[in-house]
C-alpha cells in the first residue's frame, strides 16, 4: 500500500498534477526490535551477577509493523559503553529464520569488568515490513570478581627479637594494590605496605589485604602469626676477674657484663677452692688451687637465657715445711724393707719416693729392698687444700748382699750310664753363676761351661752345687752329691718310615708310632741326652715325643702344611732329619733344601737358602759340641758349617749319594754315610771300617750312628740290616722281617 501511494505521488509530479491523500498519522505502526542480553556461560539471560572474564551474546525479536513472519536482516552493535555510544563493533548480521525468529549475535568476550551495551537494527527484505530502526540500547554490567584469599607466602616459622624483620610478600589473583597489617603492634609493625619489624617478644599476627582493582575486588586474608622469640643476649663475662689471689683473701664481687636483661650471676666449679655467695655474685677463697668461674644471664624480657665460657685464675696455697723420713735405718738387707714414717704430720698424704729404684722401691710409705747398694729416698707431702705439695731432700743408707740359699743338683738323672751324660740344674736363691764341680772325676766330668756333666766310667759320681757371689746374694757351695753311674751297656735303636720302633741291647722301648696313621712317614729318630727317651720326626716336621722327651714345638704347629701339599703357606721342601740342641731343650730339623728350624733352645745359626743355596739336596744337621753352630751335609758329600763350627773337610766328588752324617761327640769331627755303604771319616773320626760290598741298590745304607765313646759306629740299611765296627757289638737285626716300612734311622750307645 506505502509503494502504491509513493507511486501516485510520482507519477502526479510527472504529469504535473496533484493528488490528495490523507497522509499516514504519526503514530502509525512501524517494525520493531527488541534484544536481551545472555550470559555465554549459562546460556540464560544476563542476571547482572556475571563477574570479570564472564562472556555476553545478544538475542533480537522481530515485530514486524504489517505480517509476519518477517523476513531481511538482524545487525548486532556491541559498546563498550552504557549508553550505545561511542564506536560500536560488530556483533555479527544474522538472517532471519523462515518462522521470523532471530538467531542470537556472535559471543563478546571474556570480558573485564565494566559496563557494556548492546542494540540491534532490522532491514526488510521481504517487500511488505518496514526496516526498524535500532532497537533501544541494552545495558548489561561485568562485575568485579573476588580474588583469592590473600596470603603471605613468606612467613617465618619463628623470629627472634632484634632480628632484621622481612619484606612480607602477599600471594593474591586480584589486581590492586596489596598490603600486610599487623594485629600486634606490641610485636611486630609494619612499614610502608610490607616491611615487617620485630618490636617484642612474642606471638606476631599479620594480615594480608588486597585492594579493589580493575577487575578485582578487594580482600583481606585470615591472620596468620609466628613466634618472635627472645633475643640472645652477648656472652656474659666477669669483666673484674683477678689474675690471681691468695688463699685465705677476701674475694671480690663478680660484675657480668652483657647485653641480656636477666639477673646477672656467677657459679663455681671449683667449690673447694673458690665458693659464691647467696646472692650469684660475691666470690669467696676457701683453698688453694685453680678458681673457674662461669658468668650467667638469666631470661629477661627481650634476652634469653645464656652462660659465658669458664674464666679462671689461681688461687695460692700455702708452702707446708720440708718432710723427711724420721724412722729412716741405718742399713738393710736385701729383701727386707720397712714402713716410713713422715715428718711433719697434718698437711697433705704422705709418701715416699725412691731415687735408686734398682735398690729399693717404694708404694705409698711401704719400701722394699730389691737391691744391694745405696738405697736413696725422699720423703713426699701431696698438695692439699691449703697447702702445696712438697718433697724432702734425698735420705741414704746401704743395703747389703742376703745370704743365697743353700744350692742343690735338681735334675740328678736316675739310671745314669756310662757315656752319657746331663746338664744340671742348680737350684738356689743366688743370682750368681751356678756351677757343678766333680770330686770323682774318673766316673764324672764336668765341662768348661761348669753344668755340662759326662759320664766317663762307671761307679759312684760325687758332683757339689756352687753360686758365686751376685750383685744382690753372697755366694754359696752345696752339701756334695752322690749317684751311682751304671758300667756301659750298649743298645739301639731303629726306626721304620710308618713309625714303628726296634730297640735292641739296652736301648728301652719308650713307644712309637707303629699302627698309627701318618699323615706324612717318619724320617729321623733321636735320643735325649739321658737315653732314657726319644723323639721322632714326619717328613711334615710333626715331632713325636717319648720317655723323658720334652715336647718344644713343630711344624704344623706353626701353621704350615706338609711341602708339596698345594695348600697356602707350605713347607718349600720335606724334612729329612732332626737333631736334639746342645743341652737337650730344644732340637733342630733340616728341610732338604737346607732350610733348619729351631726350637726350644736351639740356636738357629743360618741355612743353605740363607746363603744362596747349597749343592745337593741335605740330608742331615749335625751340632757342634758349644751350642752356637752346627754343619749341613747334602746328597753331594759338601759340608756347610754354620756358627761356630769348625769345617773338618768333605768327600771327593762322587756319583754315589751320602745319606746320612753324624758328629763325634766332642764335636771335632764328622762321618759321612754313602748309600753303597762306604764310610768316609774327619776331624777326630775315627775309621772303623764299612759294609761297602753289603748293601746294594735295592738295600741301600741308609743310617751310621757311633758309640757314646766314639770308638765304634753302626750302620743300618733299608731292609734291617745293622753292621757293627770298631767298639760296636752287634746286637741284632729286622733283616728279612717283612717290614711295613724301610729303616729310615737309627740311634744307639
Amino acid at each position: 500500500m506505502k509503494r502504491f501511494f509513493a507511486s501516485i505521488a510520482v507519477l502526479a509530479a510527472t504529469v504535473g498534477f496533484s493528488v490528495g491523500f490523507l497522509a499516514s498519522p504519526a503514530s502509525a505502526a512501524i517494525s520493531t526490535v527488541s534484544t536481551t542480553v545472555f550470559d555465554a556461560a549459562s546460556s540464560s539471560a544476563w542476571a547482572g551477577n556475571e563477574v570479570y572474564l564472564a562472556s555476553a551474546y545478544d538475542t533480537a525479536v522481530v515485530t514486524p509493523d504489517v505480517a509476519p513472519p518477517a523476513g531481511g536482516t538482524v545487525a548486532y552493535s556491541f559498546f563498550t559503553t552504557s549508553d550505545c555510544t561511542g564506536t560500536a563493533t560488530s556483533a555479527g548480521i544474522v538472517t532471519l529464520n523462515s518462522d521470523g525468529t532471530v538467531p542470537q549475535s556472535e559471543t563478546e568476550g571474556p570480558l573485564n569488568a565494566g559496563t557494556y551495551s548492546f542494540d540491534a537494527t532490522y532491514t526488510s527484505t521481504d517487500g511488505v515490513n518496514d526496516s526498524s530502526p535500532a532497537s533501544p540500547c541494552e545495558l548489561f554490567t561485568v562485575a568485579k570478581a573476588t580474588p583469592t584469599t590473600p596470603t603471605i607466602s613468606n612467613i617465618p616459622t619463628s623470629a627472634t627479637f632484634g632480628g632484621a624483620g622481612f619484606t612480607a610478600i602477599v600471594q593474591t589473583n586480584g589486581d590492586g594494590t596489596t598490603s600486610v597489617a599487623s594485629n600486634s603492634t606490641g610485636v611486630c609493625t609494619v612499614t610502608g605496605v610490607s616491611t615487617v619489624n620485630y618490636v617484642g617478644v612474642g606471638t606476631c599476627s599479620l594480615t594480608a589485604s588486597v585492594t579493589a582493582g580493575t577487575n578485582y575486588a578487594a580482600n583481606s586474608g585470615s591472620a596468620q602469626t609466628f613466634s618472635v622469640g627472645q633475643e640472645t643476649p652477648t656472652t656474659p663475662t666477669i669483666s673484674n676477674i683477678p689474675t690471681s689471689a691468695t688463699f685465705g683473701g677476701l674475694g671480690f664481687t663478680a660484675t657480668v657484663v652483657t647485653t641480656g636483661d636477666g639477673v646477672k650471676t656467677v657459679t663455681s666449679s671449683s667449690l673447694g677452692v673458690c665458693a659464691v655467695g647467696p646472692d650469684g655474685l660475691t666470690v669467696t677463697y676457701v683453698g688453694g688451687g685453680s678458681c673457674t668461674l662461669t658468668a650467667s644471664v638469666a631470661a629477661g624480657t627481650d634476652f634469653g637465657a645464656l652462660s659465658g665460657s669458664p674464666q679462671s685464675f689461681t688461687v695460692a696455697r700455702a708452702t707446708p715445711a720440708t718432710p723427711s723420713i724420721t724412722n729412716l735405718p741405718t742399713s738393710g738387707i736385701y729383701g727386707g724393707g720397712f714402713t716410713a714414717t713422715v715428718n711433719p704430720n697434718g698437711e697433705g698424704s704422705q709418701s715416699v719416693t725412691s731415687n735408686t729404684p734398682a735398690v729399693c722401691t717404694t708404694s705409698g710409705l711401704a719400701v722394699t729392698y730389691v737391691g744391694a747398694g745405696t738405697c736413696s729416698l725422699s720423703a713426699q707431702l701431696a698438695g692439699n687444700t691449703n697447702y702445696l705439695a712438697a718433697s724432702g731432700s734425698a735420705q741414704t743408707f746401704t743395703i747389703g748382699r742376703a745370704n743365697a740359699t743353700t744350692p742343690t743338683i735338681t735334675n740328678i738323672p736316675s739310671p745314669a750310664r756310662e757315656f752319657f751324660g746331663f746338664t744340671a740344674i742348680v737350684g738356689t736363691t743366688g743370682d750368681g753363676t751356678t756351677s757343678v764341680t766333680s770330686s770323682t772325676p774318673k766316673v764324672c766330668s764336668v765341662g768348661s761351661n761348669g753344668l755340662t756333666v759326662t759320664f766317663v766310667g762307671f761307679g759312684t759320681c760325687t758332683l757339689t752345687p756352687s753360686v758365686a757371689q751376685g750383685p744382690n746374694h753372697f755366694g754359696a757351695t752345696g752339701s756334695p752329691e752322690s749317684f751311682p753311674v751304671q758300667e756301659a751297656s750298649h743298645g739301639y735303636w731303629l726306626v721304620g718310615s710308618d713309625g714303628g720302633i726296634f730297640s735292641f741291647g739296652s736301648a728301652l722301648f719308650h713307644g712309637s708310632m707303629g699302627g698309627t696313621p701318618l699323615q706324612r712317614p717318619v724320617v729321623a729318630i733321636t735320643p735325649t741326652s739321658t737315653g732314657n727317651g726319644y723323639w721322632l720326626v714326619a717328613s711334615d716336621g710333626g715331632i713325636f715325643s717319648f720317655g723323658d722327651a720334652s715336647y718344644y714345638g713343630s711344624i704344623p704347629g706353626l701353621g704350615l702344611h706338609p711341602a708339596g701339599s698345594g695348600l697356602p703357606h707350605s713347607l718349600n721342601a720335606p724334612i729329612v732329619g732332626m737333631v736334639p740342641s746342645f743341652t737337650g731343650h730344644g732340637y733342630f730339623m733340616v728341610a732338604s733344601d737346607g732350610g733348619v728350624f729351631a726350637f726350644g733352645d736351639a740356636k738357629f745359626a743360618g741355612s743353605c737358602p740363607g746363603i744362596g743355596g747349597c749343592s745337593g739336596a741335605a740330608v742331615a744337621v749335625m751340632p757342634d759340641h758349644t751350642g752356637n753352630g752346627y754343619w749341613l751335609v747334602t746328597t753331594t758329600g759338601h759340608v756347610y758349617a754354620f756358627g761356630d763350627a769348625g769345617y773338618y773337610g768333605a768327600p771327593s766328588p762322587s756319583s754315589v749319594p751320602v745319606v746320612d752324617a753324624v758328629a763325634t761327640h766332642d764335636g771335632n769331627g764328622y762321618w759321612l754315610l754313602f748309600a753303597n755303604g762306604v764310610v768316609d771319616n774327619f776331624g777326630d773320626a775315627g775309621n772303623f771300617g764299612a759294609p761297602a760290598g753289603y748293601v746294594n741298590e735295592f738295600n741301600s745304607a741308609t743310617t751310621i750312628f757311633p758309640t757314646d765313646d766314639d770308638q765304634g759306629y753302626w750302620v743300618a740299611s733299608g731292609r734291617g740290616d745293622v753292621f757293627s765296627y770298631g767298639d760296636s757289638p752287634f746286637l741284632g737285626s729286622m733283616a728279612a722281617a717283612g717290614l711295613d716300612g724301610d729303616i729310615i734311622g737309627a740311634f744307639g750307645f
